[in-house]
């Protein structure tokens, strides 16, 4: 894993957002809430990916012919047949 550099303003700026009753120190309940966001934003990221993938002309919806594309890629050899029955 390679080595981040945080800067001392970097520190104290998450020191201020994580230390939400600011009194100076992050408690446990603190840090439990801000590893769950990072956590629900990774997904939350993962999941924008994933629909940007499928969402071709990026009109913010997924068509059942931007599925069938994605799905008889050349990395999904799904057949006529199989993509019907999933949709």
């Amino acid at each position: 894993m390679p080595e981040i550099q945080l800067s001392i303003d970097d520190i104290e700026k998450a020191m201020q957002v994580i230390d939400s009753n600011n009194n100076g120190v992050i408690d446990y309940t603190e840090f439990i809430a801000a590893c769950m966001y990072s956590q629900n934003y990774s997904e939350e990221k993962q999941i924008k990916q994933a629909f940007q993938y499928f969402d071709k002309d990026e009109s913010g919806t997924i068509s059942k012919q931007e599925l069938k594309q994605c799905l008889q890629s050349e990395d999904q050899t799904m057949t006529d047949e199989e993509v019907e029955e999933l949709i």
